[in-house]
């Protein structure tokens, strides 16, 4: 019986070369259009998260006709400062429970009550309760907690965040930037939605700052450092914080206003930036979220003050 033979397919060595150019050059092509994809998505969560948090802000302010003090130094009685024991207490914190996260508000209550001082072992859930929501989604380091490694606190465990309130313009003979207080948010501050006579669409909420590589800054639920408006900034500072402050850090006097940064450069803890491309986000006083460009420095302090009357062009 005759059996037929068959010739097996193969590719050529030109052929196999020319299929793998294509694919190399497919790659070329999808791959930035990847990579800005993820870059937008990364950006509308961070918008998304701010508005979130805007609005948060909102109802505590409706529930208690005050937006909450920056930064509170008695948990059981916001309103009255100074009293002892001192108990910092992060803007964040009060928006718990209008975060959804009713148990963790509940928790902080009892931690605050049997802990007053958060340092004390053992913690206190939140310092180590990350969060989603008051992170940014293009910084991959803030899904988990990290251990400060500089500075007064390190070994402390903590959760981190990437927004700040904004504490005012930092010029008002103000030179630190970290004290200013004609924004809304700022150390011990009781703002009222109608305190805001700039126009709460052309007055800034919250804005994104990154944690410092150290972790030394960036804290949601309490101040870093217990003893600072660390949880606010001013949009602009003529001194740094960490100059001659943070132990192995020396920044450059100033003034820091807002432009880009780098994760590795503690120095830019000192003013608003973001990883994002050309800007950051911020929340306004009416809840709207804007992205706004570094090129629009310029007008930032007087977007940053809520009633000192200045001229801007509004940003739309």
């Amino acid at each position: 019986m005759h059996q037929s033979t068959r010739k097996r397919a193969a590719f050529t060595i030109l052929e196999i070369l020319v299929v793998l150019s294509v694919i190399g050059i497919l790659v070329g092509i999808l791959l930035p259009a990847i990579q800005s994809a993820r870059a937008a998505a990364s950006k509308l969560g961070c918008q998304n998260h701010l508005k979130q948090i805007a609005l948060a802000l909102h109802h505590f302010e409706q529930a208690n006709k005050v937006f909450p003090q920056g930064n509170t130094y008695n948990f059981n009685d916001p309103e009255n400062l100074l009293k002892e024991p001192l108990v910092p207490l992060s803007w964040l914190v009060w928006t718990l429970p209008f975060m959804g996260e009713e148990a963790l508000w509940q928790k902080t209550v009892s931690d605050y009550q049997n802990i007053p001082i958060w340092r004390l072992a053992p913690p206190h859930a939140g310092m180590k309760t990350v969060i989603m929501s008051f992170t940014c989604p293009a910084d991959a380091r803030l899904g988990t907690v990290h251990r400060v490694t500089d500075g007064s606190s390190a070994g402390t465990l903590v959760a981190l965040g990437s927004y700040l309130g904004v504490s005012g313009d930092g010029k008002a003979g103000i030179d630190d930037g970290w004290t200013s207080q004609n924004g809304v948010l700022f150390t011990s501050s009781k703002v009222r939605i109608t305190d805001i006579l700039d126009g709460s669409s052309q007055t800034l909420l919250i804005g994104e700052r990154p944690p410092s590589p150290e972790f030394s800054f960036g804290w949601w639920y309490a101040p870093s450092q217990a003893n600072a408006g660390l949880q606010t900034l001013a949009i602009r500072s003529l001194k740094g914080w960490f100059n001659g402050i943070e132990p192995g850090a020396a920044c450059p006097p100033g003034p820091y206003s807002y432009k880009s940064g780098k994760l590795t450069d503690v120095c830019d803890s000192n003013h608003f930036w973001s990883l994002h491309t050309g800007g950051a986000n911020f929340a306004f006083c009416d809840g709207s979220v804007r992205f706004i460009p570094y090129t629009a420095s310029g007008i930032l302090p007087a977007l940053a003050t809520r009633a000192e009357g200045e001229g801007i062009t509004p940003i739309d």
